[in-house]
């Protein structure tokens, strides 16, 4: 029984003193490893000057405005953008600065956890696996809504866990606390309570604590900090879930097996080729589900893991979202490799993981290193070059028109020039958005016909057609923004001077 092994654990009852101490030192040489490498990584986002990609722009506009809640998201990654740039604005890296920080914390509770669960290898090597993970090197580069979920995730994890060990009401309340935050980080949080009542309900020997006063006073925990985000929303027509609605594309054509398995192969890419082929076999095997903490593990990989695979059968899913479901797993073929005496194949992840890490962080070296210039077609960053230099150039005629507000058609250019243009034009803003639909932040609070500002700069990916033009008084076209991110490819942008905007064509034509 999970509840009784972990339990003499914790009581020291099987953990000599002995283990106690080896427990302390394997931790803080993990904890050491992870520090590095959170240095490392803040170090290469200052260091190469990572531009940001248009949804942390997006988010750094919803940090000038605290709130319970936004369009698309809780409240959370805005929070961590406010606190980070609390010490400077306009740079970049400390607007990422709580991804690489999250997320080597996240590596050290899942140590913790496998330590806990098991042995002070399990621990170790789960953290080291967790730090190296494919998706954690890659998602460091940029501040999303996962780096808090992950850590909030393993951090409800890690406590329930003990919590189930001591049965400490204080523990319980912790874990309720940790994932209330977790709900304020991204929704995907909410099968973080569905696996706990998932294993609980397994077991019968732990039916009883679905109805015990410490499970419920962790859930009201959890909801009394989520309510203010459901209130937010309930004030806001609940437009995050319509949100979530219109992403899962379920009014598409159903099934798609193509892709399913194109989402599946992803998994490879984000959890790593050997972690995830164990993960299918231990998932496949019978056994696995005869083993206490194998099935508690099981419990917090599968739901989340199944349904965003039924999500891809159906529509589409993004290869990110089930990253949260590898936390416990790496624990769970942790343990199994080591249980079979396959080191090696936790040092030839680890080694392969440390090298895409080092391939991605300094991949312009590499490239030069091998003569092959940078392009469009070889760069994995070239979606995010050019904007800063773009946004010069725009604040340059924000000059020549200081009155003029930024108005686009795109969440994407409004998100990108609005950060690396001149600072004021990150709230002032309009969208062009003639159908009234919600479909971004923008909307909601910037729509041109709600605006009092009567000059603009509009600014398009494509020149603007006469229906549009014709909405103002006058129009004049200045000369397009342009950055040369390599030698065959040049980022354009379209912009004009408006004035006098005379409402949207009633007629439909917009």
């Amino acid at each position: 029984m999970l509840k009784n092994t972990v339990k003499r654990s914790v009581n020291g009852s099987i953990h000599s003193e002995e283990a106690s101490s080896g427990n302390q030192a394997s931790m803080l040489v993990l904890a050491s490893i992870a520090a590095l490498f959170a240095a490392y990584r803040v170090f290469i986002l200052a260091d190469h000057q990572i531009p940001l990609f248009y949804d942390e722009a997006y988010y750094h506009l919803w940090s000038l405005t605290l709130d319970w809640g936004y369009y698309s998201k809780p409240p959370m990654v805005a929070w961590l953008i406010a606190l980070t740039t609390s010490f400077a604005q306009g740079v970049d890296w400390l607007v990422k600065l709580a991804s690489p920080v999250l997320y080597c914390a996240t590596a050290l509770i899942i140590a913790l956890t496998g330590n806990q669960l098991y042995n002070r290898q399990t621990g170790f090597w789960s953290g080291a696996l967790a730090l190296l993970m494919p998706i954690v090197s890659f998602n460091s580069l940029f501040i999303t809504t996962d780096a808090p979920l992950l850590f909030f995730w393993s951090l409800t994890f890690y406590c329930f866990v003990t919590a189930l060990a001591t049965r400490k009401l204080y523990l319980w309340l912790a874990a309720g606390i940790a994932c209330g935050f977790g709900l304020l980080s991204k929704y995907t949080m909410i099968f973080v309570p569905i696996s706990i009542v998932l294993y609980l309900a397994t077991d019968r020997s732990l039916r009883p604590l679905l109805v015990s006063v410490h499970f419920w006073l962790a859930a009201v925990a959890a909801m009394l900090i989520f309510l203010p985000n459901l209130i937010w929303n309930a004030e806001h027509q609940f437009v995050s879930l319509q949100h979530t609605r219109e992403i899962s594309q379920l009014d598409r054509t159903l099934l798609h097996p193509d892709k399913l398995l194109e989402f599946i192969s992803a998994q490879f890419g984000v959890f790593g080729l050997v972690p995830m082929a164990v993960l299918i076999w231990l998932i496949c095997r019978k056994s696995s589900y005869g083993d206490a903490k194998s099935l508690l593990l099981l419990c917090f990989t599968l739901p989340l893991l199944t349904v965003i695979c039924v999500q891809a059968l159906l529509t589409r899913a993004n290869a990110n979202w089930a990253a949260p479901s590898f936390l416990a797993a790496t624990i769970l073929i942790t343990h199994h490799l080591l249980q079979q005496r396959r080191k090696k194949w936790l040092y030839f992840s680890l080694a392969l993981h440390t090298l895409l890490m080092l391939g991605l962080y300094h991949y312009h070296s590499v490239l030069n290193l091998v003569g092959e210039a940078p392009s469009k077609r070889n760069d994995p960053y070239h979606r995010i070059l050019g904007w800063p230099e773009l946004g010069a150039q725009l604040s340059y005629w924000h000059d020549q028109y200081p009155d003029a507000a930024l108005l686009s058609d795109s969440r994407k250019l409004l998100a990108y020039l609005g950060y690396y243009a001149d600072p004021q034009f990150q709230t002032k803003v309009a969208i062009w958005n003639p159908t009234e639909q919600i479909r971004n932040h923008y909307d909601l609070f910037f729509n041109l016909d709600q605006q009092t500002t009567t000059e603009y700069l509009f600014v398009a990916e494509t020149p603007l057609p006469v229906n549009i033009l014709s909405r103002f008084d006058s129009v004049l076209e200045l000369s397009p923004l342009r950055a040369t991110v390599y030698k065959d490819y040049q980022r354009t942008v379209h912009i004009y001077y408006t004035k006098g905007f005379k409402g949207y064509d009633q007629t439909g034509s917009d």
